[in-house]
């Protein structure tokens, strides 16, 4: 069943205008694994297994982009995937207030919409997101 699908990001961090993502699979049947944003890019990732399971990575170019969907395609259909998050990873789905920023960029993981939230560092954002 596709909404059993989860993935667990172990790490997420900005690399200048880049999102870098590491993660597993947690149902390793489904391989199909992609990131798309608002414009409807897709961006694959890399595959590695280790004794753990199977795991990936991904580096996604956001200067341009609003948001971020994890998503999987199982026989021509596609499906957002939920997420749970590892300690590591600085983001989370329970405290919807936590967000990670590099000079140019501010990351929140939006758990109602399962998908990565991009804004631009400004002092306005950052306010906002403080006192959410």
């Amino acid at each position: 069943m596709v909404s059993d699908f989860k993935i667990k990001i172990d790490n997420v961090y900005i690399d200048n205008q880049f999102l870098v993502i590491y993660g597993r699979v947690l149902k390793d049947k489904y391989k199909g694994l992609f990131l798309e944003d608002d414009k409807e890019n897709r961006y694959d990732v890399e595959y590695f297994e280790l004794k753990d399971g199977l795991f990936f990575k991904t580096r996604i170019d956001i200067s341009n982009v609003k948001y971020i969907y994890p998503c999987v395609e199982i026989n021509d259909e596609v499906y957002f995937v939920d997420i749970d998050f590892s300690i590591s990873s600085k983001l989370n789905n329970i405290f919807a207030s936590l967000y990670i920023k590099s000079s140019s960029n501010i990351i929140k993981y939006n758990k109602k919409e399962k998908r990565f939230d991009v804004s631009k560092n400004s002092f306005i954002n950052t306010i906002t997101f403080e006192f959410q």
